[in-house]
């Protein structure tokens, strides 16, 4: 009897272990479709260049991947989001996602390595072609020297920098002292108390908020000054958008004074920055600011 038995839990145990391998097939086998129709919608919704959507589909092809722990479906899936951006002319966006495929494709010796490399010099080549036709766009476009007769109207672009000082972090704050009659002179006193304290984010967005109302008065040397200052304090502090927004008012000074090369510098610097932030408001409102200062 007692044999009886233990040759009924032997079967038993033989059903279950077949029953498992069974399940993790299976399960491996539901995986993988559902990764490949991730795959095919992200596709899909590429060819009708709807790319957000493509995108979409293919950050949870991803998050599969990593679960997974599957790394070459990892560099595969990051180097079709990089596909996507370049589709969508976001450059630097695409090559960032191409560059760490292929640290993961070099990390596991995979022969894919040397095809994403070859995408990579390509892709760079394009980004110089465009940085070189956006300079020579802008140096094509006549702006007279300082010690011309030139003179722009400082008025009509000044509610447009107000509009992108306001997107720094914590400029609320400092609200009332811009709207004050004595402005500069509040704004500085607020910058003794925020080097006292040692506030050194509330010394950078002080700076710059001192340097637009500098602009404002058109005392463009003062101006130039706090800028360059904001800009070394953003820095530090890592703060991309807030060196992003001073490279955009820098920009509108070196337009101000017939500093094409600056204007070029200052402004793609800014736009590829805020690209990277996926900060589509301040990218636009770039775009803008600079297109009126050469339509004025």
């Amino acid at each position: 009897m007692i044999l009886q038995t233990l040759g009924v839990f032997d079967a038993f145990k033989k059903k279950n272990e077949e029953s498992l391998e069974y399940y993790i097939q299976r399960l491996e086998e539901i995986q993988n479709e559902e990764f490949d129709l991730l795959i095919n919608i992200s596709s899909i919704f590429l060819d009708e260049e709807k790319f957000e959507d493509s995108i979409k589909y293919l950050e949870k092809a991803l998050r599969m991947a990593i679960d997974l722990n599957n790394n070459e479906l990892e560099a595969f899936v990051l180097d079709s989001i990089g596909d996507v951006y370049l589709n969508s002319r976001e450059i630097i966006k695409a090559l960032e996602y191409y560059h760490e495929s292929l640290r993961i494709y070099r990390s596991t010796k995979s022969p894919l390595k040397d095809e994403v490399k070859e995408k990579i010099k390509e892709v760079e080549k394009i980004k110089e072609a465009l940085d070189i036709s956006e300079i020579n766009k802008m140096k094509g476009i006549a702006v007279p020297e300082v010690e011309e007769d030139y003179q722009m109207d400082i008025a009509t672009i000044i509610p447009k920098l107000d509009l992108i000082v306001n997107m720094i972090d914590g400029v609320s704050m400092y609200e009332s002292y811009s709207q004050d009659t004595n402005a500069l002179v509040q704004l500085k006193e607020a910058f003794k108390i925020s080097r006292e304290i040692g506030d050194e984010p509330g010394e950078a967005t002080l700076l710059l908020l001192m340097g637009n109302q500098s602009l404002k008065q058109e005392k463009l040397n003062e101006a130039f000054k706090y800028f360059k200052d904001a800009k070394e304090f953003f820095r530090r502090l890592n703060d991309e958008k807030g060196l992003a927004i001073t490279m955009i008012l820098l920009g509108t000074l070196n337009f101000i004074q017939g500093d094409i090369e600056g204007v070029s510098n200052n402004f793609r610097s800014a736009v590829e920055k805020f690209q990277k932030l996926d900060n589509k408001k301040a990218e636009s409102l770039s775009i803008d600011i600079l297109n009126t200062l050469y339509n004025e």
